[in-house]
């Protein structure tokens, strides 16, 4: 089964994605992209050097999601373009994978999650950090308890050259939406529950969005998840999962890990650390660090299509609905509200 994709948006995130169906053509095609204007859809198109030949072009949205010849739609706009191109795909009966976050508030993920199980398609917001065979061995580790019951997670995140777009409220932007949701959306995987308690101590620029924070996340047996999140300075992005015996390690780029360290508190336990191979070791043809991993998203849609899902088992329509929920509160405590004509 080859998956039929249609592209909507022509940023640095869809060529990433794009780039990375590259390396699976027996299960991905490339059949159409879409663009505010038909010329900047061409301008991507010819960027690529599409090797199994040229999708269509569209200058709109609305007639991409309308080509017969599409099954799924990869969404890759800025954030407040989300809800209303994925309503569109799902009124046409398409299929969709939205980059993250899904929606800008609970509101708006109760709608989309509705349409798409009244219209029997397949909606999944684009998290590609819970592919990470390092991220997977965390969590079965856990559910095993390889180091006895989970305790405390922790995980910092923190970049100075967020673009311009995501920065600001009209956008939907600001630095939780930008990449401090990675660390919540993995919290609560890892806890495998939506936390009990909400605690922000955050910093908001004059215009209004939220520039950092540090977040407590309570969950049951007061277990506790640390969150720390910026805009303003480059941080390690490391996480850690804490358990009785040990403790698991993601010692960089937390969103796109290669690298897992285990650390057993026995001392007669040597410290072990796993590489974990990309799909493609070169990267220079890629925007982003590691992007060929988004592959592994695409497959997982591969096979949930295959399988006649509606529904990922690993990113449920009910853990995007759990996850806007505290999203919301975060975004509450911290004072920023979205201009209700983007709502």
């Amino acid at each position: 089964m080859q998956l039929r994709w249609g592209i909507v948006g022509g940023g640095n995130i869809s060529e990433c994605f794009v780039r990375s169906l590259f390396n699976k053509p027996e299960n991905h095609k490339v059949v159409a992209v879409g663009a505010s204007s038909e010329q900047r859809a061409q301008q991507f198109i010819d960027k690529l050097n599409f090797p199994a030949g040229a999708p269509k072009a569209y200058g709109s949205y609305e007639d991409l999601v309308k080509d017969k010849d599409i099954d799924v739609v990869y969404i890759g706009l800025l954030n407040h373009l989300h809800k209303r191109n994925v309503l569109l795909a799902i009124a046409q009966k398409k299929h969709v994978l939205c980059e993250k976050p899904l929606g800008l508030n609970e509101a708006q993920v109760t709608e989309m999650t509705k349409a798409a199980k009244e219209a029997g398609v397949f909606l999944m917001e684009a998290f590609w950090t819970k592919f990470f065979p390092a991220w997977q061995v965390v969590k079965k580790g856990v559910y095993e308890k390889e180091f006895g019951g989970l305790k405390l997670f922790t995980a910092r995140i923190g970049f100075s050259r967020h673009g311009a777009n995501k920065m600001q409220l009209q956008y939907g932007g600001g630095d939780l939406m930008a990449t401090g949701c990675y660390t919540v959306m993995a919290a609560m995987w890892i806890f495998g529950e939506k936390p009990s308690k909400i605690e922000v101590s955050g910093v908001s620029l004059a215009d209004g969005v939220d520039e950092r924070a540090s977040v407590v996340l309570t969950f049951s047996g007061d277990r506790v998840a640390n969150l720390m999140y910026t805009g303003e300075c480059d941080l390690s992005c490391s996480a850690e999962v804490c358990c009785e015996n040990g403790r698991y390690l993601i010692p960089e780029q937390l969103w796109a890990p290669s690298k897992l360290i285990k650390i057993s508190w026995d001392a007669k336990v040597p410290r072990k650390e796993e590489v974990f191979p990309l799909p493609v070791e070169d990267h220079s043809a890629y925007k982003y660090p590691d992007a060929s991993a988004m592959l592994w998203e695409a497959e997982h849609v591969h096979h949930c299509l295959q399988n006649n899902l509606t529904e990922s088992p690993v990113i449920s329509h009910k853990d995007m609905l759990e996850l806007s929920q505290v999203l919301d509160e975060i975004l509450r405590q911290s004072g920023v509200m979205y201009p209700d004509s983007i709502l």
